[in-house]
């Protein structure tokens, strides 16, 4: 989990703003 989850943070900030970016971390994190 933790490697997915530095490799959705390096992801999403570039994809989407830092609020949208924080929202879709929490939702992948529920995912996993």
């Amino acid at each position: 989990p933790v490697s997915i989850h530095a490799v959705v943070e390096l992801v999403e900030p570039k994809k989407l703003p830092r609020s949208e970016g924080k929202a879709q971390r929490i939702i992948d994190m529920r995912k996993i």
